[in-house]
């Protein structure tokens, strides 16, 4: 899969997204979308390690800061906690 062109209405520069699920999938395609228009995007997994390697080659796309993260959606406090996270490595979220 290609992954989308930055050019008009994708343009994302300067923005922060959060991937729930983006090592794989559509997950996967949606954070390739965000890094190729230029956001800086935060991929989380249940597997740290996979997240990990999916935020270091979506680095090679686009402009933004990639960082990987690992989380598991099922336990209840994790969204807060990612969420936390999120705004430690990249300044926040759009």
């Amino acid at each position: 899969m290609e992954p989308a062109r930055s050019q008009g209405e994708f343009a994302f520069g300067g923005h922060l997204a959060l991937v729930t699920g983006g090592t794989q999938g559509i997950g996967r395609a949606i954070a390739e979308m965000f890094a190729t228009a230029g956001a800086s995007v935060a991929v989380c997994a249940r597997t740290g390690s996979d997240a990990a390697l999916t935020a270091e080659s979506l680095d090679a796309l686009g402009t933004g800061t990639c960082v990987g993260l690992a989380a598991d959606l099922a336990e209840p406090a994790m969204p807060e906690r990612l969420f936390d996270e999120v705004t430690k490595q990249l300044g926040g979220l759009d």
